[in-house]
């Protein structure tokens, strides 16, 4: 090896480290786009149903719940469509109000229960102003009346606070 090749790798090197840093820091930036929208859609589920099963009001709690804010909210016969933003997520959704002859009170308990969960309220059987949930659900919801507007009247029977 001539004095004149010595270190002649050392720059190819380093523009190797460099292009691998830049890959690395564009795939991580990819993967959080990803999770973004990700959440955008969860929140822009939770927010149409809370809709369709209260109200306007009941969908900005959901919403500020999930950290998005609420670009379009239309609610029309039955049905919520919503637009939602989540950092550099967006997303949409469409929920459409069931026949089911729960009780306004109770619909709207369940919804902003699942809210404050982060998920659905499993409903095992229910009554007009009561629901019964498993085990877990149940766990979840003990100490939480303030923030759902359910409370307890039995180990998994949840009734509509007063």
């Amino acid at each position: 090896m001539s004095e004149s090749e010595r270190g002649s790798a050392l720059p190819f090197i380093m523009l190797f480290v460099v292009f691998a840093a830049m890959l690395v820091g564009a795939e991580l930036r990819l993967a959080q786009v990803f999770i973004e929208r990700e959440e955008a859609q969860n929140a822009a589920d939770a927010v149409a149903l809370a809709a369709v099963m209260s109200d306007s009001a009941t969908a900005k709690q959901v919403a500020d719940a999930n950290h998005v804010s609420i670009e379009a909210l239309t609610i029309s016969d039955g049905r919520a469509t919503v637009r939602v933003r989540a950092g550099a997520g967006r997303a949409s959704a469409i929920a459409a109000q069931s026949r089911s002859s729960r009780p306004p009170a109770l619909r709207s308990v369940l919804v902003t229960a699942s809210a404050v969960l982060h998920a659905p309220v499993r409903v095992l059987e229910e009554g007009v102003d009561w629901i019964e949930t498993d085990d877990p659900t149940s766990k979840q919801l003990v100490g939480r009346s303030d923030l759902t507007g359910l409370c307890a009247s039995g180990p998994h029977r949840w009734v509509v606070c007063r």
